[in-house]
């Protein structure tokens, strides 16, 4: 029978061994960050270690001790409802009340998934977490998720389904996805990290689509059956995304781009230009450019 499961932790890694730690205590590396109310699918499971599949097709493996098992139908259900929202602030402190002097039962990093209920008092709403504590979080945290679990319960479903919103127009649409890479400058680089705690570069471009509702592979490279397709240099527009060896940024415009970066001279979320006589040229960048692609190319 199939098993699919939330993320109960405010953040959960995955790893690309099953076992996380070697026999001197070093862990394996990071493979992914999943986060509050994600959805995944149990693969296999061995001693409390979950082989998982993520709602965006990515594998790794994670503690059981950070899931709770779901019915595809809830999984559904949970998704088709109205209130069905994300925490859009860097960190936001889920309070016992609906004021500052509130008293902290969690605190959740931008991306997290949880339910909006009715209340509403003081510039706070109520809300629900997938573990079932509640509490109150100031409404301008709050955005109404876009994207879908629906790689996970639906075998009809895939990638290249999904569009930007209606009510977007291009220009718009990739001003949005622009506006929310930018969220992130200043936060440091974490090895395969996709939360405003820290975060790398697939994980910065990952998660300014997946806010806006579009689901892209999560590694620095182009994958078939995935959104993002290969277009011309030449015709670079805000939003695309440029590909490097192992390294990935997203397109600002005249030049300049946004990433993640563990470089030296540059470290974490910032803004640098492949533009000689700019402010902040990586030459090392503009020389190692390998390609570009693209969400809005026609069919």
């Amino acid at each position: 029978m199939e098993r699919l499961a939330l993320v109960t932790a405010p953040s959960g890694y995955l790893y690309e061994e099953p076992q996380f730690t070697d026999q001197n205590g070093s862990y394996y590396q990071v493979a992914d960050e999943v986060l509050m109310g994600w959805a995944v699918k149990i693969l296999d499971e061995t001693n409390g270690i979950c082989r998982v599949l993520t709602h965006y097709g990515y594998q790794g493996y994670m503690s059981r001790n950070r899931l709770m098992e779901i019915s595809p139908d809830m999984l559904k259900k949970r998704e088709e409802s109205a209130e069905c929202f994300f925490t859009c602030a860097p960190l936001t402190d889920v309070m016992d009340r609906p004021k500052v002097q509130g008293r902290v039962l969690l605190s959740l990093t931008r991306g997290c998934f949880l339910t909006a209920l009715p209340q509403e008092e003081n510039g706070y709403r109520r809300v629900r977490l997938c573990t079932g504590l509640e509490g109150y979080v100031p409404e301008r945290a709050l955005k109404r998720r876009l994207d879908t679990d629906r790689y996970l319960y639906d075998p009809d479903w895939n990638f290249l389904h999904q569009k930007a919103p209606q009510e977007y127009s291009c220009e718009a649409f990739r001003k949005q996805l622009t506006d929310t890479a930018l969220s992130y400058l200043s936060t440091q680089y974490r090895w395969g990290g996709k939360s405003a705690q820290g975060i790398d570069c697939s994980g910065l471009v990952f998660m300014s689509y997946l806010l806006c509702g579009i689901l892209i592979y999560r590694d620095a490279a182009l994958m078939e059956g995935y959104p993002i397709r290969q277009t011309a240099l030449r015709q670079l527009k805000s939003g695309d995304l440029l590909y490097f060896p192992g390294h990935i940024a997203m397109y600002l415009g005249d030049g300049k781009y946004v990433h993640s970066t563990g470089h030296r001279d540059s470290f974490g979320c910032v803004i640098n230009s492949l533009r000689p006589n700019d402010p902040g040229y990586r030459e090392d960048l503009k020389q190692q450019l390998l390609m570009a692609g693209s969400l809005f190319l026609p069919e």
